[in-house]
């Protein structure tokens, strides 16, 4: 049975890791990348500033005094300014000595991080740039995932829909886009300079027309892309590097999210659209075009751009993320499966399981 993280085992972990120093317990709050920041260029208007902006009057009301504002410690008050390029916020819960006699204490800020920053709390001592991350919902303390519920039987099975992959089904493969079909013309540019008309681009057909030509959302928001990272569209895409091809087909180490402005005129009006989203890539695109159509036709078109591969999501495992992860003797359920029946009979004839192992099952 799932439990959550006791913080009182927390707070014995701190003391046995950092017995002696002093330091912060804290609340991670609000967290960007280094790729967040345009290079050279303007800031971008950053979300982590307007969540601080927000949230900052609330903290101060509370009767939280500090924060950390990259590891260094500030008072809170109603004047203060984030410094430009800071990429993380703590919100400060305790500041104690890490000790057996401070436990109590150290568990009850522990707790009260529940309900600040989901369950997340980060110890962090002084002089120190290693953090201590844990989470008392037991999530992941890197990505955020979690369990929601106990774990059942119909969990580890890809025939029942809870314990399928999300992406395949449980089939352990899906239609996805593959580039080579989908750039049919390499030797052309992606997009051509404005005012060059509908001149052949890489991507022939109906989908170029969707995704590179026409100036409608896809073209704006690669164009965008290309803006930020100084990718030239009108190269020969064969002549991109590969990080730029990846990035541009599947949205390899692109930002969490981009701001597009397009401006449209006509002969009785004029206006400005703006928006802002992520990029998973012109593949990325095909993928979700084909998962969310309901018309035959459509999906037939889409998929002379796409070939069955094994599910990226669950590399053909079949299960969720969730059981795919679980373990018992160090191995998880598909490396079982993979094992040959001699293989598995002398593994499970060494698996000694616990006490608690065996009221779960």
């Amino acid at each position: 049975m799932l439990k959550k993280t006791d913080a009182g085992h927390i707070a014995k972990d701190v003391v046995a890791q950092l017995e002696g120093k002093r330091g912060w317990v804290l609340a991670p709050m609000f967290q960007a990348e280094e790729s967040d920041y345009e290079t050279g260029e303007e800031k971008q208007v950053d979300p982590l500033f307007e969540a601080f902006e927000s949230a900052r009057g609330a903290w101060i009301g509370a009767g939280f005094a500090r924060i950390l504002i990259d590891g260094k410690e500030a008072r809170l008050t109603p004047e203060l300014k984030l410094p430009k390029g800071t990429l993380r916020v703590d919100l400060v819960l305790d500041r104690v000595t890490f000790g057996a006699d401070h436990r109590a204490r150290i568990a009850e800020a522990v707790e009260l991080a529940e309900s600040l920053s989901d369950g997340r709390v980060s110890i962090l001592a002084k002089g120190s740039k290693q953090r201590l991350e844990f989470s008392v919902l037991g999530h992941c303390t890197e990505c955020g995932f979690g369990i929601t519920e106990n774990l059942e039987p119909r969990h580890f099975s890809f025939n029942a829909h809870v314990g399928a992959c999300p992406d395949c089904a449980g089939l352990g493969a899906s239609w996805q886009c593959d580039p080579d079909l989908l750039v049919d013309q390499p030797d052309l540019p992606l997009a051509h300079a404005a005012g060059e008309g509908t001149a052949n681009t890489a991507i022939g057909g109906k989908l170029g027309r969707y995704l590179t030509k026409g100036k409608g959302y896809y073209e704006a928001m690669l164009r965008e892309v290309a803006r930020s990272h100084r990718i030239d569209l009108a190269k020969p895409f064969v002549q991109l590097s590969e990080k730029h091809r990846r990035l541009i087909l599947f949205g390899e180490e692109s930002r969490k999210s981009y701001k597009v402005v397009v401006a449209k005129e006509g002969e009785n009006y004029a206006m400005e659209q703006q928006y802002e989203a992520p990029w998973p890539g012109l593949c990325g695109h095909v993928d979700a075009w084909h998962r969310k159509s309901e018309d035959p036709s459509w999906s037939s078109t889409l998929e002379e751009h796409m070939a069955r591969r094994t599910c990226r999501g669950c590399a053909g495992e079949r299960l969720a993320p969730g059981p795919r992860s679980v373990t018992i003797g160090k191995r998880r359920l598909p490396t079982v499966l993979a094992l040959s029946v001699e293989e598995a009979l002398a593994w499970f004839g060494k698996l000694r399981l616990k006490k608690k192992d065996k009221q779960a099952g």
